[in-house]
């Protein structure tokens, strides 16, 4: 969750909040996706190992939608092959890599996994399956490069996508050099470098998903990164544009919302979350939505609002990304109000779940607390 910005003191005066009325609950999709972001945090912060149990348990749901079931077999495959568990991670991808239309993602990875095998004759075939023959030059230009990102080194990402981008400036090569490029600066904390390869990769892309979620991408970037709300505003807008669904639109509503509440405007955003839970109930963005109303409301000092807001994330929308910092905010709110018992409850639930490092230090903080009360 994005750090909080300082609340400034004064307020408007005549507010409306959404009321935090019971949220549908997600759709099977919205819940697989939910847990498949779980083990994706669990991946990105080191824990390999527990990203592979838990993407395994979420494969072995029958009523699992396919497009979370090719995503989970992807990210269980990247798990396994960075555990050196190359066998494992080939039989991971089966489903994904045979009949008369592999996954070309699936087929890349599958390439790694032979080559780590010294089966090299197997890599290059499924090397050679992943992009067809036009494209085969810069498919093989890029290999470095992605390579570097499944192995998390971001030194060598960032070499081979300055020799891609040498040679191939523009076009899908270039759009995908620059994202990996990136995500590889994002990961070390270079906020300006990675916005700017996001910036020169924008306006390549069509109109569509991608550019939608890059979009939002930038503007968060702009606004955690470099406090520079103009140049938000402007991705925002683009992401905005880009949305093809509800499923969009919710989640640049939501940033929208966030933004303006950490920019002192909190008529804006409530007005803006009242929207999201009128036109956009049923969707992801729900668990959001909720969770900022609970932050609102609780930096407000209003505690049973706040409450009220948080229980929806955490009871209807429990696997959410959201679901751990609205049970920790809940559990901080419950103690303050000398609900120790409850407060432990909700403390209790978060066991096994991925938390952040400063969410992680909440939590044993909060607990020295209850055990002391």
């Amino acid at each position: 969750e994005p750090r909080r910005a300082e609340v400034p003191e004064e307020r408007e005066p005549e507010r409306t909040a959404p009321s935090p009325a019971p949220a549908p609950a997600p759709a099977l999709a919205d819940r697989d996706f939910d847990s498949l972001a779980r083990a994706r945090a669990l991946s990105e912060s080191g824990k390999d190992a527990e990203a592979a149990a838990a993407l395994k348990a979420l494969l072995s749901d029958r009523g699992l939608s396919p497009g979370a079931s090719r995503e989970a077999r992807l990210a269980l495959g990247t798990a396994l092959y960075r555990l050196g568990k190359y066998g494992e991670s080939l039989q991971a991808l089966a489903p994904l890599t045979g009949g008369k239309a592999p996954d070309r993602d699936a087929l890349l990875l599958a390439a790694w996994d032979l080559h780590r095998l010294g089966r090299d004759a197997e890599a290059l075939d499924a090397a050679r399956k992943a992009s067809p023959a036009s494209d085969w030059r810069q498919a093989q230009a890029l290999l470095p490069a992605r390579q570097g990102a499944v192995e998390r080194d971001d030194e060598v990402v960032i070499a081979a996508v300055q020799a891609v981008l040498s040679e191939t400036p523009r076009g899908p090569a270039a759009i995908q050099a620059l994202l990996l490029s990136a995500d590889a600066w994002e990961r070390r904390g270079d906020f300006p470098q990675a916005l700017r390869a996001l910036e020169s990769a924008l306006p390549q892309m069509t109109t569509g998903p991608q550019q939608h979620a890059e979009a939002l991408r930038a503007a968060r970037l702009s606004w955690y990164g470099l406090k520079d709300p103009l140049r938000a505003d402007r991705w925002l807008a683009l992401s905005a544009q880009s949305a093809r669904d509800d499923e969009g639109r919710g989640r640049v509503k939501v940033f929208e919302a966030r933004m303006d509440w950490e920019r002192g405007l909190s008529t804006e955003a409530l007005e803006e979350l009242a929207e999201v839970t009128k036109t956009y109930a049923g969707t992801s963005s729900m668990p959001e939505a909720y969770l900022l109303l609970g932050q609102m409301m609780a930096a407000e000092g209003e505690r049973e609002r706040s409450a009220d807001a948080l229980k929806v994330v955490v009871h209807s929308f429990p696997r959410s990304p959201a679901g751990a910092e609205a049970a920790l905010l809940l559990a901080e709110t419950l103690a303050a109000d000398g609900l120790g018992a409850e407060a432990s409850t909700y403390l209790e639930g978060l066991a096994g779940r991925p938390l952040t490092v400063q969410q992680a230090a909440r939590k044993e903080r909060l607990r020295g607390v209850l055990l002391l009360g």
